[in-house]
Order: structure tokens, then C-alpha cells, then sequence
């Protein structure tokens, strides 16, 4: 390997640093690898790198090693030599212009009455998501809105109703249905079937990684789960989405356009991850669609009462055994602030010193 060489990180992977630790993704197939946070500044900085920097860079590595690991990163083709110093990104996927908003979200419990009708009917929304509750009594309906102008529509439901289902007449009716999601299965399984991608999930999540994410421009600066959404519940109360808390009237009483047009709605439209406590420090903010409830502080950040899943201060996710919740290893998330009481953090980190290894070893970097 020439000293001259200019190196940068391949335009089909990207890299998320986290508090601890920093992971790297590649785009296509979704394959993830963990390294240090300072190999992740090196290879987050867009210009490059020149092998002869690399001493000062790393200064507590040796030779060998740093050797070792860009054998490891060329290997994988997750570095390559560069001369426009430049790397490339895909182009947001999200933006089509002959939507005004993208995410169209309803919570059923009997067939669409005529006023939600006439609401959709109006409405522009590139994706159409169904969520049916346990009063649910029929799926028919799904047919007359996929004539109205959504892209794609998407049904969530219980495993319970989707045993009823014919798929393959679904299909066959329904062009515009992409998406079948199913709670509370025996296990968890994803397949596609007729097109469709059908995901099971034995117990539903806060929080979901999706790698598909990686490819849309800025995912790892909103929230994607709450950025461009409205959702309507079966009473026909207007929110942001299915887990927010705010409400913003009824379809019966305010016009919905007047509702997602306000700069009050789309405020959590605009919540970016370095300003939420705890996703700001999380290596998978990259691919994390995440659910919970979020409320804002008159500072502009954000906060959840709900822990997530995974403690990226641990690098543990929930139901493993050196997993410990926020407040358990000393992290404070709440109205007042963001605080990490030092004493009990370095006791608990003193207790778990190989955390950061204890994940996935097959695909730890270095």
C-alpha cells in the first residue's frame, strides 16, 4: 500500500458514531460491522485520509495494529483509494413532489364512515398505513381506498385476523398493497409473498431497525418515524402518529389541512436525532424508526418518558443479560433535563467492561 495513498470511506457505506462505540453499514445488503469512535472520525470525515496521518490520528495505537485494521477495512472494500475526495449518497427517496405529505396513518375499528372517507378522498399522501384494532370487522374497504391517491398502502393488524386473510386474493385486487405487518405471531419471520411484505413480529417494539433507511437522505437527522405523518384514530382524532400524545381536534370538528399546514403539528416534523436525548449518542440512529412518544423542552430538545430497547451506554439490548435501563445505570431523561450521574455510571461500566463486545462478536470491526 503506497504512504501517499488517499483513502475515504466507500460511497455504499456509511458510519454512525455512537457514545461508545460506532457502527458501519453497508447500504445495499444491509450488513453492519462495529468499530472504535476514533476510526469512525477518521472515516466520517469527507476529505479523507492519507495513510501517513494515520499515527497522529490513532495515537494510542501501534503500527501493527493500525495495519491490521486497514487490511480489515480495504478487505471489505468499506475504504478505497479516492481523487475527488468526495463520497456519493443516494438521493431521498422520500421526495415526490406530487405529495404534500408522506405518511397517511388510520386507526379502524369499523368500516370507513363517510366523513373519513370524504377526508382521504381530498388528500394527498404518498403511503396510506391501516392499523386495525380488536372491534375491526372487515378488511373489504381496503379495496375502495387503494383508488384513492396514496402510493402504496400498508395494514397493520393481529395475527389472530391476518389467519383470515386470502392473499393471493389481496393481491390480485389490491395493486397498491405493499405491506402486511402482523402482531402478537408465534415467532418472527419476514417473507414476500405476491409482492407483498408480509413481516411478523412476535411482540411489538418502540422502536424497529430498518435498513432500507439507509437509503433515504437525512434518516440520521429526524425521526422517521413522527417526520411527514398524520394519523387519524377510529374516533376520528387528528395526531402526528399512532404513539403520539398530542391531539389536534377530530376530522368532524377542524379541517385537516388547516391541521398538518400549522407550524404547531409539524413542529416534531423537524425533531432531529442530535437534539433527542439518548438518540443523539446511539450508533443505530441510522436505521431506527423510532415509536416512542417524544415531548420537547423550551431549550428545542427532546425527550421521551419510555426507555428504548437498546441502551447505546451499554451497548445491550433489552432481555440480555448486561442490560440495565437508564435510570439503573444513571442516566436521567426528563422535563428538567439530561444528566448521567458519574459516580453510578463509572460503578456500572467498572461492573461490564467488555459491553461494547458482548454484541453480535461476528461482526465486531476491531
Amino acid at each position: 500500500m503506497h504512504k501517499k495513498q488517499h483513502l475515504a470511506l466507500s460511497y455504499n457505506y456509511l458510519v454512525y458514531k455512537g457514545y461508545s462505540r460506532s457502527a458501519v453499514f453497508e447500504k445495499e445488503k444491509g450488513q453492519h460491522w462495529y468499530l472504535p469512535n476514533e476510526w469512525a472520525e477518521i472515516l466520517m470525515n469527507p476529505e479523507g485520509f492519507k495513510l501517513e496521518e494515520l499515527t497522529k490520528k490513532l495515537p494510542t495505537y501501534k503500527q501493527e495494529e493500525i495495519q491490521n485494521d486497514l487490511l480489515f477495512l480495504r478487505r471489505n472494500n468499506i475504504i478505497t483509494p479516492t481523487i475527488n475526495l468526495t463520497t456519493t449518497d443516494y438521493q431521498d427517496s422520500t421526495n415526490i413532489s406530487n405529495y404534500f405529505i408522506d405518511y397517511c396513518s388510520i386507526t379502524i375499528s369499523n368500516p370507513v364512515n363517510k366523513t373519513l372517507f370524504n377526508t382521504l378522498q381530498n388528500f394527498q399522501s404518498k403511503r396510506l398505513e391501516l392499523y386495525f384494532n380488536s372491534k375491526s370487522k372487515s378488511l373489504d374497504f381496503i379495496h375502495v381506498l387503494s383508488h384513492l391517491n396514496f402510493e402504496s398502502i400498508a395494514i397493520n393488524l393481529d395475527y389472530n385476523h391476518f389467519k383470515k386473510l386470502n392473499l393471493n386474493e389481496l393481491a390480485a385486487k389490491i395493486p397498491k398493497l405493499a405491506t402486511i405487518r402482523i402482531i402478537n405471531t408465534p415467532f418472527n419471520h419476514s417473507e414476500t409473498l405476491n409482492r407483498i411484505e408480509i413481516h411478523k413480529i412476535k411482540k411489538d417494539s418502540n422502536h424497529q431497525f430498518n435498513f432500507k433507511l439507509l437509503k433515504v437522505a437525512n434518516n440520521d437527522e429526524y425521526n422517521q418515524y413522527y417526520r411527514g405523518r398524520i394519523h387519524i384514530n377510529a374516533d376520528g382524532t387528528i395526531k402526528n402518529a399512532p404513539n403520539a400524545i398530542k391531539t389536534y381536534g377530530t376530522i368532524y370538528n377542524t379541517d385537516i389541512n388547516d391541521v398538518f399546514n400549522s407550524q404547531d403539528f409539524q413542529e416534531i416534523w423537524k425533531a432531529k436525532k442530535s437534539k433527542v436525548d439518548v438518540c443523539s449518542d446511539c450508533e443505530f440512529r441510522g436505521i431506527c424508526i423510532d415509536k416512542r412518544p417524544l415531548k420537547k423542552r423550551p431549550n428545542g430538545t427532546w425527550y421521551s418518558t419510555e426507555d428504548c430497547n437498546y441502551n447505546p451506554y451499554l451497548n445491550s439490548f433489552k432481555g440480555e443479560d448486561n442490560y440495565l435501563t437508564l435510570k439503573e445505570c444513571g442516566v436521567e431523561s426528563s422535563k428538567q433535563g439530561f444528566k448521567i450521574l458519574v459516580d453510578q455510571f463509572i460503578a456500572v461500566k467498572t461492573e461490564r467492561p467488555n459491553a461494547a463486545q458482548q454484541i453480535d462478536l461476528n461482526q465486531n470491526l476491531l
